[in-house]
């Protein structure tokens, strides 16, 4: 679906699935898979994290200092980590991979 599907149809889709999965006290890990194909549209990732409450800007901003911590790292010679986690209001907490960071390469 992510990368077939209009970013709408993914919002919607990533909300009943939430509900689904939190209406018991349950929680989630909001993730893709294990990758994302290279075709799918980026508002259709943004969809889905905005559908949890996690903003295109949220993400940008985190994937912008993660950059610059990866560069601060390097430049001290310190092998940066492949990964990252975030936390966003609301107890949202994101993972993002070195590789995929949105908004420009490390």
């Amino acid at each position: 679906m992510l990368p077939n599907a209009t970013a709408d149809q993914v919002r919607r889709e990533t909300e009943r699935l939430l509900q689904g999965m939190t209406a018991d006290g349950g929680g989630y890990i909001l993730s893709a898979t294990h990758t994302v194909p290279p075709e799918t549209p980026d508002q259709n990732i943004f969809a889905m994290y905005q559908a949890a409450g996690i903003t295109r800007e949220e993400i940008m901003d985190s994937a912008a200092a993660i950059r610059a911590r990866i560069a601060r790292r390097k430049l001290a010679g310190l092998r940066p980590s492949p990964f990252a986690l975030v936390d966003f209001p609301k107890g949202n907490r994101l993972m993002l991979a070195e590789s995929s960071l949105p908004g420009g390469k490390t």
